[in-house]
């Protein structure tokens, strides 16, 4: 899809959970912008998303990346929220709210 882009390489990096910040249970809006690994970031953030009533973050209905979630993916996990908007086309941006407000 965009064939100026190449990668000459390959890192090996350590990533943690959003579970293991343990951010404030006052924070009740996430914004993921993680390049197709918004799924892991969610699997990654059970007992934060007991806090959370919006979802900010980026979908894509085509693999962009190996092995990327689509919309449909995301919305299968996210069964606790409702989408209530997502950008036209095949990739964009989508916002979730709790189906029932979080304590």
């Amino acid at each position: 899809m965009f064939p100026k882009v190449s990668f000459s390489g390959e890192e090996i990096i350590e990533v943690e959970t959003l579970d293991s910040f343990h951010l404030p249970t006052t924070f009740n809006f996430l914004f993921l912008d993680v390049q197709g690994y918004e799924l892991e970031v969610l699997k990654g953030a059970s007992e934060t998303l007991k806090h959370i009533n919006w979802i900010f973050l980026e979908f894509s209905k085509i693999e962009l990346y190996k092995e990327q979630p689509l919309l449909e993916d995301l919305d299968v996990f996210l069964k606790e929220y409702k989408r209530i908007f997502n950008s036209q086309g095949k990739h964009g941006n989508a916002i979730y709210i709790r189906r029932t407000s979080a304590q």
